[in-house]
C-alpha cells in the first residue's frame, strides 16, 4: 500500500486499541480516512515529472528549429513549397516525355510499352514487377491499357514505395518484392 493507506491504517490500529468506542465508530472514521487518502491526488512521481521537462525541452528545439526553417515571416515555409511545386513539375515532365516516347505517340500504353515508360522512371523495377503493376492497374479500372493520365497517377504511387506499389498491383508486399 502507499505512504498514505499506511498511515491511515496504523491510525486506524490505534483507534481500535486505544479508545473505548465502540467497533462501528472506530470503522466508519477508518472507511472515511481511507476514501479521504485515496480520493486525495497523488504525487506525481519524479520520472513523470523528468518526461515531462523532457518533453518541455523538444517542444523548445522543435520550436527553434521551425523558427530557423521558416523564419518569422513564414518565408521558408514558401521556398520549401516552391521546392516541392519544381519537383512535382519535374515528375510529371518526366513522366509525360517517358510516356510520349514509350507510346509513339499515341494516346495509351498497352503492357509492353508501358514496361517501356515506368521502367525508364524507375529502372529499379523489373519487368515481373511492372507486369503486375500493369495487370493489376489495368484490372482494377477494367480497361485494357493506360492513359498519359493513369501514368501519371501509377508514378506517383511508385515514387511511395513499394507498399503503395504492391496495393496497385493488388499483392501483398512480400510477393511483390519477390517478383523483384
Amino acid at each position: 500500500p502507499g505512504r498514505g493507506k499506511l498511515k491511515a491504517i496504523v491510525k486506524l490500529n490505534r483507534l481500535m486499541t486505544g479508545s473505548g468506542e465502540a467497533m462501528e465508530e472506530v470503522a466508519d472514521k477508518a472507511n472515511v480516512q481511507l476514501k479521504a487518502v485515496e480520493e486525495a491526488p497523488s504525487a506525481e512521481p519524479p520520472v513523470r515529472r523528468r518526461s515531462r521537462r523532457s518533453s518541455e525541452a523538444a517542444l523548445m528545439i522543435q520550436r527553434a528549429v521551425r523558427k530557423n526553417l521558416f523564419g518569422k515571416d513564414g518565408g521558408g515555409m514558401v521556398a520549401i513549397f516552391q521546392i516541392a511545386i519544381e519537383a512535382i513539375k519535374n515528375r510529371n515532365k518526366a513522366s509525360r516525355d517517358a510516356f510520349n516516347e514509350a507510346s509513339g505517340q499515341g494516346s495509351e500504353l498497352d503492357e509492353e510499352r508501358f514496361f517501356q515508360a515506368i521502367a525508364q522512371m524507375f529502372p529499379r523495377l523489373n519487368r515481373g514487377q511492372c507486369n503486375a503493376i500493369f495487370k493489376g492497374f489495368t484490372t482494377k479500372a477494367k480497361t485494357p491499357s493506360i492513359s498519359m493520365e493513369d501514368f501519371k497517377k501509377i508514378v506517383e504511387v511508385v515514387g511511395c514505395g513499394d507498399e503503395a506499389i504492391a496495393e496497385c498491383a493488388a499483392m501483398c508486399v512480400s510477393k511483390f518484392r519477390a517478383l523483384g
